[in-house]
């Protein structure tokens, strides 16, 4: 446990002293944040984003974000968290600057919610991203996505509870010889 604590604050000092001198205008300190941080923040993009094939593009638009912003970083412990919310605002700004005005009156359904029972919500994907691909913390995570610690906990364990369910019914279905993927 000592262990990945003392990896945790070494990453968090490395992220830190990346973001400051991404700050004094590096353009080393990016690429270096950018290949340390890629896996983690191009799986937060595809969490979040309407639009798959543009998730790369949207991913680099976020790195530009980043470092335009990181004159304005505070160190307070949490440069990942920092980086997670200007790339939320980065998806978000470009999902709403890409959405057609739709009518008042046609109804449309909620593009959050599942349309199976075996479907995640994107706000179970993006916790699912964040807290088992890039190890962010529940509090961390309840302040990128702005919601409650206590939701955030309970959405998590639904969706995995949610996997669990739907990878024992595919791996069923293989055993009993149907052999569908």
């Amino acid at each position: 446990m000592g262990k990945n604590r003392g990896e945790r604050e070494l990453k968090t000092t490395v992220y830190e002293r990346l973001i400051k001198e991404m700050g004094q205008g590096s353009k080393e300190s990016l690429r270096t944040f950018y290949m340390l941080t890629k896996p983690a923040i191009y799986g937060f993009v595809l969490a979040m984003s309407v639009d798959y094939g543009a998730a790369e593009e949207t991913m680099h638009e976020a790195y530009i974000a980043i470092f335009d912003a990181a004159g304005t970083y505070c160190p307070k412990g949490k440069p990942m968290v920092w980086a997670f919310t200007v790339v939320r605002n980065v998806v978000l700004t470009k999902a709403l600057q890409q959405a057609p005005a739709a009518p008042e009156s046609e109804a449309t359904p909620d593009e959050d919610a599942p349309q199976s029972g075996m479907d995640m919500t994107k706000m179970e994907s993006q916790i699912i991203m964040l807290r088992d691909v890039a190890g962010v913390k529940y509090r961390e995570i309840a302040e990128i996505l702005e919601i409650s610690r206590w939701m955030t906990f309970f959405v998590h364990r639904r969706a995995l509870a949610r996997l669990g369910r739907r990878t024992f019914a595919k791996l069923n279905d293989f055993i009993r010889g149907n052999g569908k993927k």
